[in-house]
């Protein structure tokens, strides 16, 4: 079994979860329900062998598709295909926590998971 794992900034996730119907409805339940799932995956790959996984930040994904893929096909032990870059990824949602996160929102995310936000390479 090989694993790729891809994170994203948990104040990204927060203003999209908010706005589905399958998840918490404000930001701050969103925060809790984004820093469980992390933690939850942190687990699961401290029971894996370090050669099974492979984490990918979002937003290395958006920027960079082509070199991100180009790793994740290395990782997985496949062959390229073009065709993996056959689909645009938008980056109109990477950052937008700047813009959509409320205030109150902004000081919990960085008070009580900084810690993750910063582990997983985001600034606060």
């Amino acid at each position: 079994m090989k694993l790729v794992n891809i994170a994203r900034d948990g104040r990204d996730v927060a203003c999209s979860v908010v706005r589905e119907g399958w998840g918490p409805e404000d930001h701050a339940d969103a925060l809790e329900w984004w820093a469980a799932n992390v933690c939850l995956a942190a687990k699961a790959q401290e029971r894996i062998p370090r050669t099974a996984y492979f984490n990918v930040r979002y937003e290395d994904l958006v920027a960079e598709p082509a070199a991100v893929l180009r790793r994740i096909v290395r990782f997985l032990g496949v062959e390229w295909d073009d065709q993996l870059l056959s689909k645009e990824l938008s980056s109109a949602s990477v950052g937008r926590w700047r813009r959509d996160l409320p205030s109150e929102a902004r000081s919990c995310a960085e008070e009580k998971y900084g810690q993750i936000l910063s582990g997983l390479g985001y600034d606060c």
